[in-house]
C-alpha cells in the first residue's frame, strides 16, 4: 500500500486492513506497542491485587475485634463484617473517632463501647465492596485480543 485511503468506512475499506498493511512495512513498531500495552495491563491487574493501606489504628481495632471473635456474649458475624470494614481506608475523621474509641477501651477494656463506634461509622461510611478480582475472574489479555481503534475529531 502506497497511500492511505481518504475514507475508511469499514465496508469497502476496512481499518484492520489498511492497518495491517501499514504495520507489515513496521514489525518492530507493533511489536513494541504490544508489549508495552501488555506491561502496562499487567500492571494495572497487579496493582488491583494490592491490598490497600489502612491507618494503624484500623489494624489495632481490627486485633481487638478478633480477639473477642470467640466471646459468646458478642456475634461473631458481626465481628466478622466489622473486621471486613476496617480493611477499607477511612477519612482522617474516622481515624479520629476510632483512636478517641481506642482510649476508652484502653480505660475499661469493655468491647461494647468499640463495637457501637464501629457500627455508627459503618453506617456512616456504608458497606464495603470487594474490589479485588478473584483468580477464576483475572483477565488473561494476548495479542490476539488487541485492537487498534482510531477517532478523528472534526470541527466546523
Amino acid at each position: 500500500m502506497n497511500r492511505i485511503p481518504y475514507v475508511i468506512d469499514n465496508i469497502a475499506v476496512k481499518l484492520a486492513d489498511v492497518l495491517n498493511e501499514l504495520l507489515a512495512g513496521q514489525p518492530q513498531l507493533d511489536i513494541a506497542t504490544v508489549a508495552s500495552i501488555l506491561k502496562d495491563f499487567v500492571q494495572q491487574q497487579a496493582l488491583a491485587i494490592i491490598d490497600k493501606p489502612v491507618a494503624e489504628e484500623q489494624n489495632i481495632v481490627a486485633n481487638i475485634l478478633r480477639e473477642h471473635a470467640n466471646n459468646p456474649a458478642l456475634d461473631r458475624n458481626e465481628i466478622r463484617e466489622l473486621r471486613k470494614f476496617l480493611k477499607q481506608p477511612l477519612v482522617g475523621v474516622s481515624i479520629q473517632t476510632l483512636r478517641t474509641a481506642l482510649k476508652h477501651y484502653s480505660a475499661n477494656s469493655s468491647p461494647d463501647a468499640l463495637l457501637e463506634t464501629l457500627r455508627i461509622l459503618r453506617a456512616e461510611q456504608g458497606q464495603v465492596t470487594d474490589e479485588t478480582p478473584s483468580t477464576s475472574q483475572r483477565i488473561t489479555l494476548t495479542r490476539a485480543d488487541l485492537h487498534l481503534a482510531c477517532y478523528e475529531y472534526i470541527s466546523a
